[in-house]
């Protein structure tokens, strides 16, 4: 991913004459004890040689000495835009990625459609992506592939060399690299699908079908994970099945209320065996009882069985056992009806044949 850098501000055009904007917060950040007293456009220059000599935090106080300087707010239009142009491409080689994009931001909004503004606004999706891209690095899965050492536990809610915080410490966000990633790759999107519909760019093509990729990617791997836990899920409830132990578990109150229920019991059981041999003798008696009232019964039920399976006999007909079949007077009705068109349809055939008998007479007159 390519980004729009220092040569471009010396073809930069011209801009029209703009009443001043309100830059981000850096330019209402306190004045640095040297306090900046030159030009804006010869602060420029400065900020480039000590961002290309990777003195990154000097180009950084700079930077902000010139924002609070009293020269600021009285420099063009034109020359915030190129100092806040130059300002992100410095603090991109510091890899302060959100605070670049901030910058580029700012100078997008003060250039307008113009070529630094349409550069600065690639700038400002080239450094979200960038910053996205380290934060992937941050999942599990993705360092395992990358053949990556892991993250120490403590790591997460800690700010990125260059970067902002993943989140506090405790919050949702900040133990979800997959959620952090895929709101850096969105805010992403956001900058270069605007500098897209200002006009297509070939890398700003690239980037956006980057970015497509990725989400795709964090979309499985949250699948993934989502599986996973289903049947890390399934296994303990097969587990908890499997060992009775766990589920009987109870506390030593409880177990104490059941010995005592259990002493209970077995003072009982003697007076209960000993008024036992009356009971049974009770219970064969009843039982004796009732076989001797079903026996009558079943033998009735066997009687009638046989007498049903017995065949008819000899001379016998089963039709005429079974009752004759008596039809309602609709059913009469039409029986009629049908009749009648047959004799009707008889009467036509037999005077058609008379017809065909007939021999016609010769006229004599």
């Amino acid at each position: 991913m390519n980004l729009r850098s220092w040569s471009l501000l010396a073809a930069a055009c011209a801009l029209g004459a703009r009443a001043p904007q309100t830059p981000p917060s850096d330019a209402q950040s306190a004045p640095s004890p040297s306090a900046y007293s030159g030009s804006v456009r010869d602060a420029r220059a400065r900020l480039r040689e000590l961002a290309e000599s990777a003195q990154h935090e000097q180009a950084a106080a700079f930077a902000e000495s010139v924002l609070a300087a009293p020269t600021w707010s009285v420099a063009a239009e034109r020359e915030q835009a190129e100092f806040w142009f130059a300002v992100g491409v410095a603090r991109g080689a510091a890899q302060a990625y959100p605070q670049a994009a901030d910058a580029a931001h700012a100078a997008r909004g003060l250039s307008g459609s113009s070529e630094l503004g349409l550069s600065s606004g690639y700038n400002a999706g080239a450094f979200r992506l960038v910053h996205a891209e380290r934060l992937r690095q941050d999942i599990p899965q993705i360092r395992e592939r990358l053949k990556l050492p892991p993250l120490a536990p403590s790591a997460q809610g800690i700010p990125q060399p260059g970067g902002a915080p993943q989140g506090p410490v405790g919050q949702e966000t900040a133990s979800d690299p997959i959620a952090v990633a895929r709101g850096a790759y969105l805010a992403a999107r956001a900058d270069l699908i605007e500098r897209w519909r200002a006009g297509p760019d070939a890398d700003t093509c690239a980037n956006l079908e980057l970015i497509v990729r990725r989400l795709r990617e964090l979309d499985e791997l949250e699948r993934q994970n989502e599986e996973q836990q289903n049947e890390s899920s399934e296994r303990e409830n097969k587990d908890q099945k499997k060992d009775p132990q766990q589920q009987d578990k109870q506390d030593p109150s409880q177990q104490q209320d059941q010995q005592q229920n259990e002493e209970q019991k077995d003072e009982q059981d003697p007076k209960e065996q000993q008024d036992k041999p009356e009971d049974s003798e009770q219970d064969a008696k009843d039982e004796q009882k009732q076989n001797e009232e079903s026996k009558p019964e079943s033998e009735q039920d066997k009687q009638e069985q046989q007498g049903e399976q017995q065949p008819p006999k000899d001379g016998a007909d089963p039709a005429q056992e079974q009752e004759q079949r008596v039809l309602t007077p609709e059913e009469v009705q039409r029986l009629l009806q049908q009749l009648d068109k047959i004799e009707d349809q008889a009467a036509q055939v037999q005077a058609a044949l008379r017809r065909a008998k007939r021999v016609p007479v010769k006229k004599d007159w």
